[in-house]
């Protein structure tokens, strides 16, 4: 009898659990604090403590940083490499500091030996780029300078993103980074030949480098090959990535000038390919001043003095790839150089006439790019209030949001929209965006936040043809669905946080994308304990994070308050504006935060 209860009491409890089990599985979790409050499980993804996951090491210093919840997917093959004063700027193929995951979250971090002494030691870039799991040997993998992040693509050539470092700490954060340009399988091409052709015989003693990524900007990798009479230069790569690369061509009409020496004893200076204005002071009297003694090479760049761009593909195998065009040298005595005529233009940038202490003269020429004109077509005509925007590898994604360098035109019958831009052959990607008039954008974030991208899936990619003519290019293969677009309404409304204590002569600032991201300061009340912010913004979802600094804190973003709330897990915290005007937005689902242990330096 008492075997056939225990028989029955087994069954029932196997019916209850299975009962449990079912309705577990059939539950649409509501998880807080890690906590399903409608059947008690536990959720697995749940991460406490916002940067508390970040691993420290005796003597080294964690850096580290948030990957942005619309960056483009990782794949396995690549990771997020750190460039930097610290690393000495280490270029493409050399080792640098591979980021880590930290399992479960979104933070990526590396630890390395913090040394104030070194210059630029708090400027950093971080890029995509190749692993050991891409197959590729170590000189084609780490660093990729065309794959940055927004942020760090945002600075021009001579800048760079900086943190804040504080004697003894043992973690950097470097905020939120979204990485927009996708890195995609890697290709390598056998053989590629790079060929620049002069119309006229350069002199015997003349060198030229094509300078550029390819050849890790080492001018004895990237010395040129001359044929027979001198007119066609050539160097060629073999088993090259297939990337995009900048380049400039330096053409040393004198072979002792590549490398020399000058002053001597303790103020002798090794000067290379790259020192063209040399402080003299016998520079001769009435030619030029003492701190501008130019050297003897001909500088070929980008019509912006910067470098050229160029891609090379795998459809490159076993061709060539003409580098500048064709550059015209009248005479021997190098008195000028004119540009050909069969294909990239160059004209003179900057030069000096008269006679140098060596008996030289040097000039500074730039490529002047084609024309291209970039078109998508639509099914039916766009709407009046429609405006389009492209933003891409073809304008440096625009960062710097120069509307006339990311407007397109919409032609009379509004059925296509076109841009014409100083493009070199290649290939490219870019996002379409249509944004309607009325929200009158004046940033590229705005265009992000409010516009609908023609195309859904990721980055557009596309390719650019038609030699060094000018020429017109189809984004697309097909014609475009026109997109519907709405005016979402904007109201004032007051966003408020509240601590669990006063923060006494601390500033509590919001920034997001009902902001575009630009951190602005929050009033305290009596206490210091709730703070609040008036602004007018659009009526709809947005992410935000609060930050919290010391007066004149030179990096705001030193405190994000985002996973000191433990349910966004050191995401961007997300709240729903209301269509209503004079609203009060609790931020932080009402959470009482509390204030951070480790306070941030001035």
């Amino acid at each position: 009898m008492k075997k056939r209860l225990l028989a029955i009491l087994l069954a029932l409890v196997l019916c209850f659990s299975a009962f449990a089990l079912i309705a577990c599985n059939n539950c649409d979790h509501d998880f807080v604090n890690g906590e399903c409050t409608k059947c008690g499980d536990k959720d697995p993804n749940y991460k406490p403590g916002g940067d508390a996951d970040v691993p420290v090491a005796d003597g080294k210093v964690t850096i580290y940083f948030t990957m942005a919840d619309d960056s483009v997917a990782l794949p396995e093959y690549a990771s997020v490499f750190y460039a930097g004063g610290l690393t000495g700027w280490a270029e493409h193929g050399e080792e640098v500091p591979e980021f880590k995951n930290v399992e479960g979250t979104k933070l990526y971090y590396i630890q390395i030996a913090y040394d104030a002494t070194k210059e630029q030691a708090t400027e950093y870039s971080l890029t995509l780029g190749y692993n050991s799991k891409s197959g590729l040997p170590a000189d084609k993998c780490g660093i990729d300078w065309n794959k940055k992040s927004d942020l760090c693509a945002t600075f021009e050539y001579g800048t760079n993103a900086t943190f804040t470092y504080t004697e003894g700490a043992t973690k950097i954060d470097l905020g939120t980074h979204k990485f927009s340009a996708a890195i995609g399988a890697p290709e390598t091409a056998d053989k590629v030949e790079l060929r620049v052709t002069f119309s006229e015989a350069l002199p015997e003693t003349a060198e030229v480098y094509f300078m550029g990524g390819f050849a890790g900007w080492d001018a004895a990798k990237g010395k040129a090959v001359a044929n027979e009479d001198r007119t066609v230069y050539t160097l060629t790569l073999e088993d090259i990535l297939c990337t995009d690369y900048d380049y400039k061509i330096l053409v040393v009409k004198d072979k002792s000038l590549a490398v020399t020496t000058e002053g001597e004893g303790d103020d002798a200076k090794e000067l290379g390919i790259w020192d063209w204005n040399i402080a003299d002071p016998e520079f001769p009297e009435g030619v030029g001043d003492e701190e501008s003694v130019m050297r003897a090479y001909i500088e070929i760049g980008a019509e912006d003095g910067g470098n050229i761009k160029m891609s090379i593909m795998k459809s490159d195998d076993g061709s060539y790839i003409d580098m500048a065009g064709t550059i015209s040298e009248t005479n021997a005595d190098r008195e000028e150089v004119k540009t050909g005529l069969n294909l990239a233009q160059v004209e003179l940038v900057e030069g000096k006439e008269g006679e140098t202490p060596n008996n030289i003269f040097t000039y500074k020429y730039q490529a002047k790019l084609p024309q291209k004109t970039l078109v998508v077509n639509f099914t039916t005509a766009l709407p009046e209030t429609a405006e389009m925007y492209i933003f891409g590898t073809v304008n440096d994604w625009n960062a710097s949001f120069e509307a006339g360098k990311a407007k397109m035109t919409i032609a009379e019958d509004r059925k296509s929209a076109s841009i014409t831009l100083s493009v070199l052959p290649g290939q490219y990607e870019a996002n379409i965006i249509a944004v309607h008039a009325d929200y009158k954008v004046a940033s590229a974030q705005e265009v992000y936040d409010n516009g609908v991208k023609i195309n859904q899936n990721g980055n557009h990619k596309f390719t650019v043809d038609g030699g060094m003519k000018d020429s017109t290019v189809q984004l697309f293969e097909e014609a475009q669905t026109a997109p519907e677009l709405t005016v979402i309404p904007s109201v004032k409304v007051t966003f408020k946080v509240t601590f669990s204590e006063a923060l006494t002569d601390w500033e509590v600032y919001i920034a997001g994308t009902l902001n575009t991201w630009t951190p602005a300061k929050m009033t305290a009340n009596k206490d210091n304990t709730e703070f609040t912010i008036t602004l007018v913004v659009t009526a709809k979802e947005h992410e935000f994070a609060v930050l919290v600094c010391k007066p004149g804190a030179t990096n705001l973003w030193e405190n994000k308050l985002v996973g000191n709330a433990p349910e966004y897990d050191g995401q961007n915290a997300k709240v729903t504006v209301p269509a209503k005007d004079g609203a009060t937005v609790v931020l932080f689902s009402g959470l009482t935060l509390v204030a951070p242990t480790v306070k941030p330096a001035a």
